[in-house]
């Protein structure tokens, strides 16, 4: 597979090599050149190179110009400047640890640095304008990023997957991002920018989405969102921006929520049959749908909270901002991570804060409010369906609308359609690797869907739209 997508990358190289230079001006020897171990394409007007893929590693410094040798021996060498990084210049460059860039680059293409596993740090020039889509997509060591002020358009998902970025900055000369640029860094912890007008957050051209957003389309992580003085209210009312919990000014904190003990939450209406079940020092995520019966607009903080005995509050997650319009509905996703809690018998349930008291919200469309949840050691679980069988099985497309496919590694014995209080809806037998289930009959709502095979039993659950 690798020397597969290394040929097409190489081929698209050539393609993309031969379009920038469209039949390179006949004062050249050649259209593609190589100086000191990087590759160049002369442009078509003959006025400035591109750095064009090759096998990149270690610590590369892109110079300001390169010469270029003429097609005669009578003619002058040419000095043309850097200007550009082609499509797929260094992606998927295994070992390449950074790159700085001269001032006299103006555009990075698209995939440019996408998959280098190994890349930690890029020093953009000065005079860097626009980077395309999927640029640094899946670059797992950028740690942090300083984008140069002069750049004005970023595209999609540019930073998607870069899995250890901290921190960003937009600068104040940013024009419009595109769609989904930071999806997937899981570890920033701010955003900066520093504009006093919110840029344009452009809607995703590249795959579906449902709103403008820097991030996935239903979540924003928890993380602050720092603005110029003055500008909060700017930003509180432009799209994609609003979707940030915090909007803060430097020297700012996030507020901090401290749950008080309420007795109150031992009478909810409790659902004794389904319990979640949730491994110690393990990610469990919990999602959930909130709607708004009311007949106004509601904004606040969600929360799911563990508690035991007559209402102790023992964990929280962090809060959700929401904000749905009267009978609207907002699906929810919370990843829970409990480290310093006993294995034991725990009470499950989603809140919002009204004032000082923890008020909690429906599950679902189950009419319950609260659940049973076993925290538990981690172990061996002989009738579970092991790691590579979990990840063999697929339900697919969740979210869903009139039907869910349903494939296995290994035969599909039954699969049971339940609500989140435990009512069984459906149940379908099985003899063969892949069935599709009938959804159409349902409301929209979160469900439970629970597959047996010849390995054991993996219930996920299912958002029907």
């Amino acid at each position: 597979m690798k020397q597969s997508y290394s040929l097409a990358r190489r081929l698209r190289a050539a393609i993309l090599a031969v379009f920038l230079c469209g039949g390179v001006p006949a004062s050249f020897a050649a259209d593609n050149i190589t100086v000191d171990g990087i590759n160049y394409s002369v442009s078509s007007d003959g006025t400035y190179v591109s750095v064009v893929a090759g096998n990149y590693r270690g610590d590369i410094v892109v110079p300001e110009s390169v010469e270029v040798t003429p097609a005669t021996d009578t003619e002058p060498a040419v000095v043309l400047p850097v200007k550009r990084l082609a499509d797929y210049a260094f992606d998927e460059c295994s070992g390449l640890v950074s790159v700085k860039l001269p001032d006299t680059v103006e555009r990075i293409g698209q995939f440019a640095f996408a998959a280098c596993p190994d890349l930690e740090h890029v020093d953009f020039g000065a005079g860097l304008t626009f980077i395309d889509n999927w640029a640094f997509r899946t670059c797992p060591k950028l740690k942090d990023v300083v984008l140069p002020d002069g750049i004005e358009y970023i595209e999609n998902y540019v930073f998607g997957d870069c899995k250890s970025l901290t921190t960003i900055t937009f600068p104040a000369s940013i024009i419009r991002l595109g769609g989904h640029i930071l999806e997937g860094c899981d570890a920033l912890t701010e955003v900066r920018v520093l504009s006093t007008t919110p840029p344009e957050i452009r809607r995703s051209q590249v795959d579906y989405d449902y709103g403008y957003t820097l991030f996935d389309d239903f979540n924003y992580p928890n993380i602050p969102l720092y603005v110029p003085d003055g500008t909060k209210d700017a930003y509180m009312a432009a799209d994609g921006w609003n979707d940030f919990p915090y909007i803060l000014y430097d020297g700012e904190e996030p507020p901090v929520v401290e749950f008080p003990e309420l007795s109150l939450l031992s009478t909810l209406e409790q659902n004794e049959d389904t319990k979640y079940d949730i491994v110690l020092g393990e990610d469990f995520t919990f999602t959930t749908t909130v709607q708004n019966t009311g007949t106004g607009a509601y904004e606040g903080s969600v929360y799911v909270i563990l508690w035991e005995g007559e209402g102790t509050i023992v964990y929280n997650t962090d809060p959700q901002e929401v904000a749905i319009a009267a009978g609207g509905m907002q699906l929810l996703e919370f990843t829970l991570n409990v480290t310093d809690l006993a294995a034991g018998e725990y009470n499950l349930a989603v809140v919002h804060m009204d004032g000082e008291e923890a008020v909690a919200l429906e599950i679902g469309t189950s009419g319950y409010t609260a659940f049973k949840a076993t925290l538990s050691e981690p172990a061996d679980d002989p009738d579970s369906i092991s790691e590579t069988e979990a990840a063999a099985l697929r339900v697919y497309p969740n979210p869903a609308a009139d039907y869910v496919c349903v494939a296995a590694g290994e035969g599909i014995r039954s699969v049971r359609v339940t609500s989140l209080a435990g009512t069984l809806l459906m149940e379908e037998p099985v003899a063969g690797g892949e069935c599709r289930i009938d959804l159409s009959a349902l409301p929209q709502g979160i469900y439970l869907i629970t597959v047996e095979t010849a390995g054991g039993v993996e219930t996920q659950q299912l958002l029907k739209r």
